[in-house]
């Protein structure tokens, strides 16, 4: 039963994870500059969170050993990726931007086996080397690089699965004991969006900022995606680990082509067909190589 909890939270991870970056090219494709987008962000998903704390009547004390981790954290997992998302996002499309996020695993199992902090499975190699066989069907044939995406961007957004991959393993091996879900995500979230803060008020104008509001709809749609893509790893990588929620890149993958498709009218390549069909094989090896490798030391910390 453990392991099909943790499928479907993968799963959920990566449709909302797809969801997000399909968004945030629909909201700057409109208009809407990239530094714009992140700090609203962070401060909704900060405010659904604290609203969470309350209602499950969480403890707002935070242990002043706790601080490290969490700034830690808000870089790695919030800030920094997430504003080179927005970076990228005007030149690479948002099928690519997905596609480049696959590499993720990739990264984990490798500073995970560097850094000691995870433990390589035979069956993390077969998903890790399945799923970024899928994204390279896209990548390097010349014909299924969209017109109009640079190759400096997408060695740019590479920045993005290394951040997440060190991420995943420290928030895996360092999570404290006593800190509760809730509380992570809001802290996090709101430290992330004082970081964010300076970048938002020094390059935007009144006219960024009414583009911003006219587009609050869509704003507020990637706030709830990104509070349920955020909850949903929380959860899954306290159950599972770092290597495993990195997986979730792969269904991120199969997701944005399928969101893309639909919200943005992308065009879906026979590449991309058979690239989703790998990245189902990947994450049913995913499944069956789970054998209820549960991190039952990290889920009693909290």
């Amino acid at each position: 039963m453990t392991r099909y909890i943790n499928f479907l939270l993968l799963a959920l991870m990566g449709s909302t994870w797809g969801l997000h970056f399909v968004l945030v090219k629909k909201i700057t494709s409109a208009g809407v500059h990239a530094d714009l987008i992140l700090f609203p962000t962070l401060i909704g998903v900060a405010i659904v969170f604290l609203a969470m704390m309350a209602v499950s009547r969480s403890s707002w004390r935070i242990s002043s050993s706790w601080w490290v981790f969490l700034i830690i954290c808000s870089v790695l997992g919030y800030a920094f990726p997430i504003w080179l998302e927005l970076v990228v996002a005007p030149y690479i499309d948002s099928t690519l931007i997905t596609l480049i996020v696959t590499s993720t695993p990739v990264f984990c199992i490798m500073l995970g086996f560097l850094l000691r902090l995870a433990t390589v499975s035979v069956w993390h190699l077969l998903c890790a080397a399945l799923g970024i066989s899928a994204a390279m069907m896209l990548l390097l044939p010349s014909a299924a690089l969209p017109q109009g995406s640079s190759r400096f961007w997408l060695v740019a957004a590479i920045g993005v699965p290394v951040s997440y991959a060190l991420y995943n393993l420290y928030v895996a091996a360092a999570w404290p004991k006593g800190l509760g879900v809730f509380t992570m995500a809001a802290y996090e979230s709101v430290l992330a969006a004082l970081l964010a803060l300076p970048l938002f008020a020094t390059s935007t104008s009144e006219t960024g900022y009414q583009e911003l509001v006219q587009h609050g709809p869509e704003v507020t749609l990637l706030v709830i995606v990104t509070a349920i893509e955020v909850w949903s790893f929380f959860e899954l990588v306290r159950r599972a680990g770092g290597i495993y929620v990195s997986f979730a890149s792969f269904a991120a993958l199969a997701a944005g082509i399928a969101w893309s498709a639909l919200l943005l009218d992308e065009q879906i390549t026979p590449w991309m067909n058979v690239s989703i069909g790998a990245i189902v094989l990947s994450l049913l090896l995913c499944l069956i190589g789970d054998r209820s490798q549960v991190q039952r030391t990290s889920l009693s910390k909290v």
